[in-house]
């Protein structure tokens, strides 16, 4: 099971951002699909993560040897239905709080010690929080070598 809650802004203050921040940690920790939707609602950062709510469940298997398989699932809200640090308003509806739906496949193959490869898939189904409900999709295979 998942659960992450990074708070948002309290819209009783004006004038003051009580928003999460990450600090350092704007990498992408769990989506390399879905940190860009947040650079239009953090003022312009990449994957500063905040105001949301991740309930998900994920699954992986060992299909043969050296490879592995994930599934993953996620619902993802945001606890505050207004984004104060906008750089495009329309963007969001302002009354919504179901950011989405987000699926991720990952298979992964070790070849040898020194090469291994993943072929990554990410799909976001966007709700209610966004005006304009488009699906995002991220595909990206990647080979490594290691020395």
């Amino acid at each position: 099971m998942i659960f992450e809650y990074l708070s948002g802004d309290d819209g009783g203050t004006p004038g003051k951002d009580e928003m999460f921040d990450i600090l350092w940690g704007r990498w992408p920790r769990w989506s390399e699909l879905y940190i860009y939707s947040y650079a239009q609602e953090t003022g312009g950062k990449v994957a500063q993560l905040n105001n949301i709510e991740r309930v998900g469940a994920g699954w992986t298997l060992t299909p043969m040897r050296d490879t592995t398989l994930g599934a993953y699932y996620n619902a993802l809200f945001a606890p505050q239905s207004d984004a104060p640090r906008t750089l495009n308003a329309s963007r969001f509806t302002g009354d919504g709080n179901f950011r989405g739906h987000y699926l991720q496949l990952v298979l992964k193959h070790q070849f040898s010690k020194q090469i291994n490869a993943h072929l990554w898939g990410g799909w976001t189904w966007q709700g209610d929080y966004y005006s304009q409900r488009d699906l995002q999709s991220f595909l990206r295979a990647e080979v490594q070598f290691t020395f």
